[in-house]
């Protein structure tokens, strides 16, 4: 690249600085907490529950991809998946599931898990949205929550019509194998309907065998990833949309709605953008900019990570041919103002005085005060 390109990535990205993608402290840490609650908290329940503290193979089964057939300390047998969450949650999470119709996650079962945090965190507002104006406001920069009326909380959910019909992701269903947002909250303000649609991170990016946060893209064959010019001009290029058995037409919506994303970001370098590290970001944006435009409603997308993590926004992710996705730079690539990002610890004082006995459980299970 140039100087003159160079200049130009700065403006749409700013300084990006030296690159990582491994935070092993916050990993250690983090995986500190959840041996604590293990061995001194759920082991416990699980007597009082007579429920075996040891299970058979030999107390920890081998689960999903990446564990190379060896058992892992970290992971719950997948007939005790469920308690990884709060006692008190429990029961109703797991029925509003099983009555949706909603697959856990593959790795639902691990201490460590995003999902299970974001449950914990959130599962009782299930229940009491109402509790959730001062978050709202707080997170969207609104004036006041004397506004706003709460209607529902929904989990694992995503927009059936756009992610079939639109993405064309005919595979899966929600919340496994398609484009799906960890939390939907449905609000009005003022007079206007509104929907807030949420991604939840925690130690994405780190530990031993971190993975890119916000995910790469799924297609094997990337031929054909390397000019943003050409599928700008002609999407079809895009390996995903010359697909012959399941195309996804992601490139295309970009191509006929110019107002999702910024020019700068969509011709500067040559790669795909969505290649690497950001291909979550841009599929959520995307189904909140088609809901807005199809509903004429509000649809704001924010990202809540853990703040100990450094990897997700503080540290770039160096990919091939210098290109990045951060957090810290993804609102500057959304046309409007309808990203935000946000820390769990920023949040949580506008959600605490709410949580009753789920406070100490976050304590012991997460280190979050």
């Amino acid at each position: 690249m140039g100087a003159a390109g160079g200049r130009r990535r700065a403006e749409v990205w700013g300084d990006v600085g030296m690159a990582t993608n491994t935070d092993k402290g916050f990993y250690n840490e983090a995986r500190k907490y959840a041996e604590n609650w293990k061995q001194n908290y759920l082991a416990k329940e699980w007597k009082n529950d007579r429920l075996p503290i040891e299970p058979k193979n030999p107390g920890w089964i081998p689960f999903g991809p990446g564990f190379n057939g060896n058992t892992h300390p970290l992971v719950l047998p997948i007939r005790y998946q469920w308690f990884n969450l709060a006692p008190s949650i429990r029961r109703e999470v797991k029925q509003y599931f099983c009555d949706e119709g909603i697959r856990p996650h593959d790795f639902f079962g691990h201490l460590l898990s995003s999902q299970a945090f974001c449950l914990n965190l959130f599962g009782k507002f299930k229940s009491h949205p109402e509790h959730l104006r001062e978050f709202i406001v707080k997170t969207l920069g609104l004036n006041g929550h004397e506004y706003m009326k709460i209607h529902r909380l929904e989990f694992e959910w995503n927009d059936e019509e756009i992610v079939t019909k639109i993405f064309n992701e005919v595979t899966g269903t929600r919340g496994y194998k398609q484009t799906t947002s960890d939390m939907k909250i449905e609000y009005q303000y003022g007079n206007k309907d509104c929907l807030l649609l949420i991604e939840f991170k925690f130690t994405e990016g780190t530990g031993p065998s971190s993975k890119l946060p916000f995910g790469e893209c799924s297609i094997s064959d990337k031929a054909g990833c390397d000019s943003r010019l050409k599928l700008m001009i002609n999407p079809k290029v895009c390996p995903l949309e010359c697909n012959s058995t399941k195309p996804q037409y992601y490139w295309s919506i970009i191509k006929d709605n110019p107002g999702i994303l910024k020019n700068e970001f969509l011709t500067i370098d040559t790669l795909c953008p969505f290649r690497f590290d950001g291909y979550q970001l841009m599929r959520n944006q995307l189904m909140a900019h088609l809901i807005e435009k199809r509903d004429s409603k509000r649809c704001d997308f924010l990202v809540i990570y853990d703040g100990r993590n450094d990897v997700i926004k503080k540290r770039p992710i160096k990919i091939n041919r210098s290109e990045y996705i951060q957090l810290d730079n993804w609102k500057n690539v959304v046309q409007n103002d309808r990203f935000h990002y946000s820390t769990i610890q920023e949040v949580y004082p506008a959600l605490s005085d709410h949580l009753g006995d789920i406070r100490n459980y976050l304590s012991i299970r997460y280190g979050l005060d």
